[in-house]
């Protein structure tokens, strides 16, 4: 008997092109909810470029995505979030000089602004905490932000991306600079990011880790 699929996000025909230099041509991508879905290549093949795309951080010349269905185009990161598209980038974005719970909600500060413009720390830290929480993450807010490892900055990124509430989680090669023991703590929150039905899509370029988590 076949397995119905259900198709979560799809991109078809995408190309981008940075001057002379094609860096994607009539490629596709196709994402199920529930699943970790790897993609792998040498460097330069494309791949962030393509996660850009779907997460609205850079512009496509040519193809047609689709989230859930309908049409999906959208114009910024922002716009993506708010549809239900996140992306967690390569690169460390924490804020050192910030708390845990400020660096999850770095963009959104003003939803906690209370009278005269002071924080409700208490209701950030609590909103922080949940999602934490929510995705087995052994990190409390109370902590310093320089006490945690690179593989629990990591988590705290995802905990960022994951304050949008998005269907669709994109992580680019997120493990590239973790030891061993971080990249399983990694591993144990894509896991229950997987089990809440979130359609993951995983960068990486070590072939290891795409058979346990993919």
């Amino acid at each position: 008997r076949a397995r119905t699929v259900t198709v979560l996000f799809k991109a078809q025909n995408i190309s981008k092109r940075f001057g002379p230099t094609q860096a994607l041509r009539d490629v596709g991508i196709t994402l199920e909810p529930g699943k970790v879905h790897a993609l792998v290549g040498e460097n330069g093949a494309g791949k962030s470029t393509l996660f850009k795309i779907c997460a609205g951080a850079l512009p496509k010349d040519t193809g047609t995505m689709t989230l859930d269905g309908a049409s999906y185009n959208p114009a910024t990161m922002r716009s993506a979030q708010a549809t239900g598209v996140a992306l967690v980038f390569q690169e460390l974005t924490i804020v050192p000089s910030l708390g845990i719970a400020e660096n999850i909600f770095i963009d959104r500060m003003q939803a906690y602004a209370g009278f005269l413009g002071l924080s409700r720390w208490k209701k950030l830290r609590a909103a922080a905490q949940g999602i934490l929480d929510d995705i087995g993450a052994d990190i409390s807010v109370s902590q310093n932000i320089d006490q945690l490892d690179l593989g629990q900055l990591k988590v705290i990124e995802i905990a960022r991306a994951l304050s949008y509430q998005p269907r669709v989680l994109l992580l680019d090669e997120s493990t590239a600079f973790l030891n061993t023991q971080e990249l399983e703590r990694l591993f144990a929150v894509i896991r229950r990011l997987r089990e809440q039905q979130i359609a993951v899509g995983y960068i990486s370029h070590h072939l290891e880790e795409v058979e346990q988590i993919a």
